[in-house]
């Protein structure tokens, strides 16, 4: 209950101080107009340059991934290694189960992915994609083979 009662003390002192400063303000602003007119003026166009020197970046390379770091040396080898199709690498797969009810009436039937058999798909699913081999540079290779694998070994 103290700590309500320092808020609502604080949020009143705040308030105060707020209202003070605005009377204070539209005092300035109505004796002196004019000077208050170039001040604003100034103000934005300070402002204004301050943005002049800002950038605009469209590329999520260059946002997210540091310059100076390894992904980003090894780019060309990385692009060799793993081509891209059109321009385009999926990295995501939507599983949906069977729909066998329709719980809310809409029509379409209700998916519930939390269900025994579903999860068990899921899984039958999961260890099918890592069973996939592929011919690559002579050698046959799985999914595991390709995706990079962190170092979990704790020394």
């Amino acid at each position: 209950m103290a700590l309500l009662k320092s808020l609502f003390d604080f949020n009143l002192s705040i308030d105060s101080k707020l209202q003070r400063w605005f009377v204070w303000w539209c005092g300035v602003v109505v004796k002196h107009p004019r000077k208050v007119m170039v001040w604003s003026t100034l103000l934005m166009f300070a402002g204004g340059f301050g943005f002049s020197g800002a950038v605009t970046e469209s590329s999520v390379r260059a946002l997210w991934v540091p310059q100076d770091s390894e992904a980003a040396l090894n780019r060309d080898e990385y692009q060799l290694l793993f081509p891209t199709i059109n321009t385009v690498r999926y990295s995501t797969i939507m599983v949906t189960p069977p729909a066998t009810t329709d719980e809310d009436g809409d029509g379409v039937g209700d998916a519930d992915m939390a269900t025994y058999e579903a999860l068990l798909e899921l899984n039958d699913f999961y260890e099918k994609f890592l069973a996939i081999e592929v011919a690559y540079n002579g050698t046959n290779q799985t999914f595991s083979d390709l995706c990079w694998k962190p170092d979990v070994s704790f020394q």
